[in-house]
């Protein structure tokens, strides 16, 4: 995934439910938004806290606590604040069957 425009591109114009690739995210306030047709999908950004030696994530888990909405979407377009250590991020598509959706992260602040 690619770092343009102030952002990274987590999902771009997926049509298809599932995860994108992932990004490392250097720590920090950071603002996930989502556009598209979700489709019955939900949006969402996901941590993953033990990234291997490579840096890639090995257990994913939504960065939103359940119930909370913060970083999960349903409908689009949307975003969302959040604050993360150190670590691998990326988007999921979750459940449904989205037309086109494309999700970003930023870094918020100075």
């Amino acid at each position: 995934m690619s770092y343009a425009d102030g952002r990274y591109t987590l999902l771009n114009s997926v049509s298809v439910a599932g995860a994108g690739g992932q990004v490392q995210w250097n720590g920090g306030p950071g603002v996930f938004s989502s556009t598209g047709t979700p489709g019955g999908s939900s949006v969402r950004l996901e941590y993953s806290p033990d990234p291997d030696a490579n840096g890639n994530g090995v257990t994913w888990i939504p960065v939103d606590r359940s119930g909370d909405t913060y970083v999960t979407f349903t409908t689009l377009p949307a975003g969302g604040e959040f604050d993360l250590p150190p670590g691998p991020i990326r988007a999921n598509a979750v459940g449904g069957s989205p037309v086109s959706v494309s999700a970003y992260a930023a870094y918020a602040g100075s």
